[in-house]
């Protein structure tokens, strides 16, 4: 059935005189009202002002429609508040007293104008529960974290998204679903806002969304860890093994100072990592912060830190913490025997003295106790260049750095030549790095000397 078709069978006399009313100008006839409507189908703006009026909650209704294939181009539906904007704008027409009829037309036209506008998403928000999803295939989910967001939160009930507005004690509302969501939405994006919802993380979560955040993160293993960071709206179930959070929550995430979040509290007795800084003696531009597990003995702590300035020898460094002096390979108290957290529950500061001819001495510092899902060490910031291996010491080290700074420089090519064939990178390759260490450390078998 053509549209035309469609109105002139199911267009009824009350239906005229109410497009009268409707439209403020009289309908003689029948044809007249039909090629008004044909018209305005075809008249962007004319159609966008009934576009502009559909609730969340028809637009998702008018979307499900489109995959559906309709018996001669109609649909027959029973509830009229289901599709109360298409009837007042006489879109869908009265069959009967408890029946309605909307053509096939009309519904890809809107379902169409949502989506070129970006109100609806083309991309399905959630996978089915019988999908199996391997960690490899989790881009798979990036349209539903980068898609609109309505749609993406639209996987919550209702009384989901009223147990969040309870736990934020967000105070305006509204009454149906389409305000829960747009209140939760608002809420949980307003750099305003976000503070007071950051506050019902734990210390741990806290800090590891941070890291997330900092990280572009926005898929997360659907464990109990993350059963606070679901219950306030900052992750969405998407899969039964996964969650995500949208780019809009990430990004509003960016501009807040972690920092003077309230719930920045000392971790709890279950931590399995120690969070540590690392800078180099007499070049402080240079540092690494280093995530470590804390069954790890010292030996293993040294070849972490050679691993994050990209030193190589394999020489005897040493360890001085409290009145402890523990040795690498030679020395009265050797590295592999002495586990770093018996000692780092009472000093939270010591020196690393690499063994080269350099003299490089590295403080490091203890950042925070933390919780990781995976027990190997990782590099969660950096600054500054490569310290270069065995170039003479820190003035020298100091002078070739000045030097590399500028390509103009007479001396650029001869320095740079002479440190790429030791250990200088122009870019510091974390990425490389920390795969290299989680391969390594996968084992539970403790390294030794």
């Amino acid at each position: 059935m053509e549209l035309r078709d469609f109105y002139s069978i199911y267009m009824g006399e009350d239906a005229l005189l109410r497009a009268t009313l409707i439209h403020s100008r009289d309908f003689s006839t029948i044809d007249e009202f039909i090629d008004f409507k044909l018209d305005e189908l075809e008249d962007e703006d004319k159609f966008n002002k009934m576009v502009d009026v559909l609730s969340m909650a028809e637009a998702k209704r008018i979307h499900d429609l489109v995959d559906e294939d309709p018996e001669n181009n109609v649909y027959h539906v029973q509830n009229k508040e289901h599709f109360s904007t298409l009837y007042d704008f006489q879109y869908m027409l009265e069959e009967d007293m408890n029946s309605y009829v909307i053509h096939r037309d009309i519904v890809h036209a809107i379902d169409q104008t949502l989506l070129n506008r970006g109100i609806m998403s083309p991309y399905k928000m959630r996978v089915s529960h019988d999908e199996a999803l391997e960690p490899e295939e989790i881009s798979k989910l990036s349209n539903m974290y980068t898609g609109p967001i309505y749609w993406l939160y639209d996987n919550l009930t209702s009384l989901q998204l009223k147990k969040i507005i309870r736990t934020l004690q967000i105070t305006h509302y509204g009454k149906y679903k389409d305000d829960f969501l747009k209140a939760v939405i608002s809420y949980i994006t307003s750099p305003g806002h976000l503070p007071q919802v950051l506050e019902h993380l734990s210390y741990t979560d806290l800090t590891h969304i941070e890291e997330m955040v900092h990280d572009n993160y926005n898929v997360f293993e659907r464990k109990p860890r993350w059963s606070v960071a679901e219950k306030i709206g900052l992750l969405v179930k998407v899969h039964p093994d996964y969650l995500v959070m949208h780019q809009d929550v990430l990004e509003a995430l960016r501009s807040i100072d972690f920092k003077k979040i309230k719930t920045r509290q000392q971790e709890d007795e279950n931590y399995n990592a120690y969070h540590i800084h690392a800078t180099l003696e007499g070049k402080k531009e240079i540092k690494r912060d280093i995530v470590i597990p804390v069954r790890l003995n010292f030996y293993e702590l040294m070849y972490i830190l050679k691993e994050s300035f990209l030193w190589t020898n394999d020489s005897n460094s040493k360890i001085k913490i409290g009145n402890y002096e523990i040795h690498e390979k030679e020395g009265p108290l050797h590295a592999n025997i002495v586990q770093i957290d018996h000692l780092f529950k009472t000093h939270q500061s010591f020196k690393f003295f690499y063994d080269s001819e350099d003299d490089y001495v590295v403080n490091v510092s203890l950042i925070s106790t933390r919780i990781v899902d995976r027990e190997v060490p990782k590099i969660t910031d950096y600054k500054g260049p490569i310290p270069i291996e065995n170039i003479g010491g820190l003035d020298k080290l100091n002078a070739a750095l000045d030097i590399l700074e500028y390509e103009s420089h007479p001396e650029y090519a001869r320095i740079y030549n002479k440190v790429r064939a030791l250990n200088y990178r122009a870019r510091f390759p974390i990425t490389a790095i920390n795969k290299h260490l989680a391969r390594t450390f996968l084992t539970r078998r403790p390294m030794t000397e």
